[in-house]
């Protein structure tokens, strides 16, 4: 909780500790029958304190001819109450308004961190080439046809094409995957990739502001700015409720002497029993404290939810789109599945594992990891062929490790076959031996929160991802997910959800969960943006709505049904109280009511609310 807050919460104990004070000075000291004015004035000193932001913004809004909102509803119900002697209620009022606001406002601090990260998406500066020397420049001075180095490790800045060496790239901030890729002379390669294994020079084709990684960060902001933003429940709710409240206790004031028996100070009496009855405070604590909850129980399983807009729009949520990697998958290379051709597996993968150990690639990791306990063999002259694999000399006898391609050159042909993953081929001496497929692994959970988000009555599933057809399609049938479209660049992505957005009726909600840099455009767009915790990108945590922390995406459909319980209590909570203060209120009209059936109408159903409202913790 940040010092603001705090200080708030501070402010609203001293408030409290005041009112006490003055409270036991009205009952111990005070004698009995002192005069009205004189305890007016003494409670005039706690309600001055707490109440003074409200009234003062009641009186800005007044001025503005902004009537109708929940400070000027307030600023009513305390004078009412001050009117008719119930001074203690009249700042429990402001007083439970304050620190309602207090955490009310808490949500918002902590919704989300400012998207600056943006402008680092990019480097700052590119290693430029001029008369011969390598010279550090800011990026958005580069022109278009300079050369720039790309170290390995570092982020290309500016989109170009390779003029000199080769390299693998982690294109995951544009793609999502979190295979490399190997680009070579003459092929384009995009900011804000990685450079993994060697050294090229690039010639810029685009300006800075033209480049990949800045049009990725102008269209979050973009989305971010057009995003519409749920209204506050109270406000919509107190610019009908005022007005009716004000206009009813005016006519209730001037004409109930007028059509039956009773004074004016009798009839005034009960206008102003209908102000304190329509007091809002079961209203003004139980709804901000029904988001509260419900954020502090998702926190406590794993889910940062950034805002109670988040809670009240997910409600609604009937179609859920997914990145894949990371996402549905765990975006770890696993080893799932080894063929031999001949009779010696163990042999194959001796020999795999032999040269895979010289080779810093990720795929190679991988490999090793799952043969980690395999007997290794004495390999010479291994060489590692970026893009393609690994050659070395076994017992004389050339081995290749790697792609198709690789084996080709080595004189083995291999027939295309549809792999669901990475194959990694083998071959000894021109002689073919199997194959090992690595693959991104589906996450447990998944097809069981499928399921779920079924029976929540998510109906529609979508599966937008830069992997190619065949794995995207693979994983979405092993999971349940109906519509895939695959091979997706992030501005694809973006508009396949745009298209998706379009289609969907007015009162339907799209959630989107997805971790990479690439998904944040998707993620700001969407009505309920998640983003997954522990892998995810800075970039992709800070501007969704919510951070699902340890990654386990079992949690959405939990989420899902918190927003749902939490919604409906809510809703429960408003029919009640609403119900009471119309039967009440009724009862004042026809003169067999009392203050206490009135301080029901407010104190009463205000417990009974927040009661109501703990509810929302027990999900399971």
């Amino acid at each position: 909780m940040n010092a603001n807050i705090k200080s708030k919460l501070i402010r609203s104990a001293i408030h409290m500790a005041v009112f006490i004070v003055v409270l036991a000075t009205d009952k111990l000291l005070l004698p009995t029958g002192v005069h009205f004015l004189v305890r007016a004035a003494l409670y005039l000193i706690p309600y001055a304190l707490v109440a003074f932001k409200v009234v003062k913004n009641t009186i800005i809004n007044a001025i503005n001819k902004n009537f109708f909102n929940e400070e000027m509803l307030m600023t009513i119900a305390g004078i009412g109450a001050f009117a008719v002697g119930e001074f203690p209620e009249a700042i429990m009022i402001m007083f439970f308004y304050e620190v309602g606001e207090a955490f009310q406002d808490h949500a918002v601090e902590t919704s989300r961190d400012s998207i600056a990260e943006l402008l680092s998406l990019a480097p700052e500066t590119a290693n430029v080439i001029r008369n011969g020397e390598i010279i550090a420049v800011d990026s958005c001075n580069v022109d278009i046809g300079e050369s720039i180095l790309v170290r390995v490790g570092e982020k290309v800045p500016l989109d170009g094409v390779i003029i000199e060496g080769s390299s693998d790239f982690d294109t995951a901030a544009i793609s999502g995957e979190s295979m490399p890729r190997f680009i070579e002379v003459g092929q384009e390669v995009l900011s804000p990739s990685v450079n993994l294994t060697n050294a090229v020079t690039v010639k810029v084709s685009k300006k800075f502001e033209d480049s990949t990684a800045t049009i990725i960060a102008t269209t979050v902001e973009n989305a971010i700015a057009e995003k519409p933003k749920v209204d506050k429940f109270i406000t919509r709710f107190a610019k009908y409720y005022t007005p009716i409240v004000c206009i009813s206790a005016l006519l209730i004031a001037v004409f109930g002497p007028l059509v039956s028996n009773g004074t004016y100070p009798e009839w005034i009496h009960r206008a102003l029993m209908l102000l304190v009855i329509s007091c809002p405070c079961a209203l003004v604590v139980s709804v901000p404290l029904g988001f509260f909850i419900s954020i502090g129980t998702a926190a406590k399983n794993g889910v940062l939810v950034k805002g109670c807009n988040t809670i009240e729009v997910m409600k609604d949520s009937q179609i859920a789109v997914f990145d894949k990697t990371g996402t549905i998958t765990s975006g770890d290379f696993s080893v799932t599945r080894v063929f031999c051709s001949t009779n010696d597996t163990d042999h194959m993968l001796s020999l795999v594992g032999s040269v895979e150990e010289y080779s810093a690639h990720p795929i190679a990791k991988a490999i090793c990891t799952y043969l980690n306990n395999t007997q290794k063999v004495e390999l010479s002259d291994v060489v590692e062929h970026s893009g393609k694999g690994m050659t070395a000399f076994y017992n004389g006898k050339l081995l290749a490790v790697g792609n198709s391609a690789l084996l080709s050159e080595n004189g083995v042909t291999i027939a295309d076959h549809p792999f669901e993953g990475t194959a990694i081929h083998v071959s000894l001496d021109s002689k073919y031996l199997g194959y090992v497929v690595v693959s991104d692994v589906i996450k447990p959970s998944a097809k069981e929160m499928i399921s779920q988000l079924r029976e929540l009555s998510i109906t529609q599933t979508y599966m937008l991802t830069g992997d190619n057809e065949i794995n995207a399609l693979t994983v979405a049938e092993s999971v349940g997910i109906t519509n895939v479209k695959s091979g997706l660049l992030p501005s694809q992505k973006h508009s396949a959800l745009k298209t998706i957005l379009r289609s969907k009726q007015k009162n339907e909600k799209l959630i989107y969960l997805g971790d990479g840099i690439n998904d944040a455009e998707c993620l700001t767009s969407a009505d309920v943006g998640i983003a997954m915790g522990k892998k995810g990108t800075d970039l992709a945590i800070s501007v969704s709505d919510a951070v699902i922390m340890d990654d386990d995406i079992s949690k959405l459909p939990f989420l899902v049904k918190l927003s749902q319980r939490t919604m409906n209590i809510m809703s429960a909570n408003i029919i009640f109280v609403l119900t009471v203060k119309i039967a009440v209120f009724i009862l004042s009209i026809l003169g067999i009511s009392s203050m206490w059936f009135a301080i029901f109408a407010d104190v009463g159903t205000l417990i009974i609310a927040i009661l109501n409202t703990f509810r929302i913790r027990n999900i399971y």
